[in-house]
Order: C-alpha cells, then sequence, then structure tokens
C-alpha cells in the first residue's frame, strides 16, 4: 500500500493518510496549503473513506476513526479487535490486529476489517451510520478449515483482509493481499467463499466491483460464486458510474 499517498478529493480538500508518521492531512486542492492534521496510533495505509461531514480512516493501530472533514477534529473511535496488545510490524509498532479492510460504505453502513493474521484473529464489522450501533461482527473467518495454495492440502487458516473492502446487494468482499477477495454475506456477515486453492497467488489488495463481476490482480470474477472468467486481461480496469 505504501508506494504512494491515496487521497481522496471533496469539497476543495485532498485527504490522505501516510504509513511513515501514522497522519491523516487534509490540503486544500487549489493552493496544496495544509488545512489540518491528524495523529492516529499506527500507519495510516488506505485513503480516507467520506460520507456526509465526517471522514473515516483505519490505522495499523487497530481503530476506525471518524474525524470532521471541515477541521480533522476526531469525533469516534472503534477498535477493530478485542484488545490493545502490540506486536513489531514493518520496523512500527503497530497493533496485533492492525485495521488493513479498508472501509466501504453502502446503504448506510459501514464495513471494515481489522487482523490480518488469520491465527490471531480476523474481524470484520458492520455498523449504522446513522446510530454508531454494530450490526454484526464476524470473528470466526481467520479460523476456517479450507484447501490451502498447495495441491490437496488443507489446513485451517482463513480470510486475511488487506485491501479496500467492496460491497453489492448480497455481498460483502474482502480483498486479501496476494490472494484473492472472500466474500461474506452483506446482512449478517456469513461467510460464503474463498477461492484460494483454485485460484493460488493470482490476487491482489485491489479490487474494483461493477455489475455481476468483479476485477482483481488483472482477472474479472462471477461476483455470485467467485470463478475466475478466461486469462488475464492487460492493463488496468477501473469502473465509473455513468
Amino acid at each position: 500500500f505504501d508506494r504512494a499517498n491515496h487521497v481522496v478529493v471533496v469539497d476543495g480538500l485532498v485527504c490522505f493518510g501516510s504509513s511513515a508518521d501514522s497522519s491523516v492531512t487534509a490540503l486544500d486542492a487549489a493552493t496544496g496549503n495544509v488545512r489540518w492534521n491528524f495523529i492516529t496510533g499506527g500507519p495510516v495505509r488506505f485513503a480516507p473513506t467520506v460520507w456526509q461531514d465526517r471522514l473515516f480512516v483505519t490505522s495499523d493501530d487497530g481503530y476506525l476513526y471518524a474525524l470532521r472533514l471541515d477541521t480533522g477534529e476526531l469525533i469516534e473511535r472503534w477498535r477493530g479487535g478485542p484488545a490493545d496488545d502490540r506486536v513489531l510490524g514493518n520496523s512500527q509498532i503497530i497493533s496485533r490486529w492492525p485495521a488493513r479492510g479498508g472501509v466501504v460504505i453502502r446503504d448506510g453502513v459501514l464495513y471494515w476489517g481489522a487482523g490480518i493474521w488469520q491465527s490471531e484473529g480476523i474481524f470484520l464489522h458492520a455498523m449504522d451510520l446513522q446510530t454508531g450501533k454494530e450490526l454484526w461482527t464476524n470473528d470466526s473467518s481467520g479460523s476456517i478449515e479450507m484447501p490451502q495454495p498447495h495441491p490437496t492440502a488443507v489446513a485451517k487458516s482463513g480470510v486475511s483482509a488487506q485491501g479496500y473492502l467492496l460491497a453489492n446487494e448480497e455481498r460483502l468482499f474482502v480483498p486479501t493481499g496476494r490472494a484473492v477477495p472472500a466474500a461474506f454475506e452483506r446482512a449478517t456477515g456469513k461467510f460464503e467463499y474463498y477461492r484460494l486453492q483454485e485460484n493460488t497467488h493470482i490476487g491482489n489488495t485491489a479490487a474494483v466491483l461493477h455489475g455481476d463481476l468483479f476485477y482483481n490482480g488483472g482477472y474479472a470474477y462471477q461476483a455470485a460464486d467467485g470463478s475466475v472468467l478466461g486469462e488475464r486481461i492487460p492493463g488496468v480496469v477501473a469502473v465509473f458510474p455513468g
């Protein structure tokens, strides 16, 4: 995630996080001047997500932050894992459950994930944005007995939330780093599929969802069951609503 700052532009502001100094910064889009700066407790690896007058940010300190868009003032924060345990990660002190399941919002519900080491636990959350009430948490997706990348191998492993989450009407999609995304029921958080052995290491942290398909790692997949369609697509695929 760290090759460049991931930005979001809204209301004349350019907002981005930093994995170097754990900050979130808003620049004036016209002048480049710093409008505000906020420091989290760990590296920020994803672009913030905007909803109304708020900016939502996930951090390697394991927290989801809600900031005021105009001032950067902290409104509230939520811990993704079960405790505040810390470990050494990428030469920095981070949470044992870093928040690397980047925020997605759909139909007034915010989804995010914490935890990257399956044996330590993966936590996916759905939260009502109007009330702040948690709608569901999936805390079992890191301990699924499933086929592994090497043929015939089956072990207790699971989803490692690493990338921007996606959501359609039925499903929540969780990118998993170098492997393909996993899918969950959006309404309940129930695990649906993760085609790890079938697709081995053709995945990527970035994914795009459009209609009945999602695109990840240069391939197109059926959103309903995660099956890959044909050969690798050359170049970069992006979809914009029109």
